[in-house]
This record gives C-alpha cells, sequence and structure tokens, in this order.
C-alpha cells in the first residue's frame, strides 16, 4: 500500500469533483488539514471515512487502497456489490465500537468530575475526622486519574496507548 499514491489518487477525486479541501472536511466532519495530510500521504483516512470517500466519489474501497480506478466486468461488479455490503457492514460495527468507546469515556470523565467536585466540597467543609480526610483523598486520587485517562483516551496518544496495551498482553499470552 503506497500512500503517497493513494493520497495522490484522493487529491484527482477531490478536484475532479470541484470540492476545496475545506469542503471536503467539512463534509466529513474532519479538519482540512486533515485532508491535506490524506493528500501528501502522511496519514491515512479512518476506515469509515474510506467508505464515506469511496461512497462521495463512486469508488471502491480497494479502489482507494490502491490508488486508482479499475475496469470492472460484470462478475466483478457482483463482486464489488457484496464487497460494497460487507464493507458497510464493517464501517457500522467500527462506528458502533466508536461509539461505545466514546460512551464509557463520557462516564469516566463525568464520575472523574462528580469525584473532584465531591472532594472540593469535603475540603472547604472543612471536616477534621481521619474518616473525612480518607475519603477526600481517595475521591482526588481517582479523580484525577480519570481524567488523565480520559485527556490520554481523546487525544493522539489513545490509539498508540491501545496498540501498546495490546502488544503487551500478546506477549503475556505467549509466554
Amino acid at each position: 500500500m503506497n500512500q503517497e499514491k493513494i493520497g495522490a489518487f484522493l487529491k484527482q477525486l477531490r478536484t475532479d469533483s470541484g470540492k476545496t479541501q475545506e469542503q471536503l472536511a467539512e463534509r466529513l466532519g474532519v479538519n482540512h488539514r486533515t485532508v491535506s495530510r490524506w493528500e501528501t500521504g502522511r496519514t491515512m483516512p479512518d476506515f469509515t471515512l474510506l467508505i464515506e470517500l469511496g461512497r462521495l466519489y463512486g469508488v471502491t474501497v480497494d479502489e482507494l487502497l490502491e490508488g486508482e480506478r479499475k475496469e470492472a466486468t460484470a462478475s466483478e461488479k457482483e463482486e464489488k456489490a457484496m464487497e460494497k455490503k460487507m464493507v458497510e457492514k464493517i464501517a457500522d460495527y467500527t462506528e458502533k465500537e466508536k461509539q461505545m468507546l466514546t460512551r464509557r469515556l463520557n462516564r469516566l470523565l463525568c464520575l472523574g468530575t462528580a469525584l473532584l467536585a465531591l472532594s472540593a466540597l469535603l475540603q472547604y467543609m472543612e471536616w477534621e475526622s481521619p474518616l473525612w480526610n480518607a475519603v477526600e483523598g481517595f475521591g482526588q486520587g481517582v479523580a484525577f486519574g480519570l481524567l488523565v485517562l480520559g485527556v490520554l483516551m481523546t487525544s493522539r496518544l489513545g490509539p498508540k496507548l491501545q496498540a501498546a496495551k495490546r502488544g503487551v498482553f500478546k506477549n503475556i499470552r505467549r509466554r
């Protein structure tokens, strides 16, 4: 897979359709710099975005990943239709996974914020008790941890951390 060839193909498709990078970015819900990175071959679009790009330009994901259009025979057209259905199912599954992860992260961030607010309230009340001090400290620690986790997972580091985590656990299972 040649990212520069794919990028050049994406740029050609965009210019042929008469869209600017900003217009395409707005349509896909991404930043125009992201489109620029795709077209220069520095990064690749997310799988769900590849499907959306294919729909938008009238090409298959396979053609996008090859970086060129392919002439299709009748049997290849049937295969493309089947491939399109399968790719759409995969995209739907991927989108559901993203939504589930987003909901989990939102819950963690809300819990962290609530614990931080509870801790601040306990500190404001100035109740001097070992129990309240322990609850306050625990609340602050958990809140800070959840907020850091939420920030890391919603940043660019999130996918890298998940990949590293999977790699570590694969190595542990092999031993």
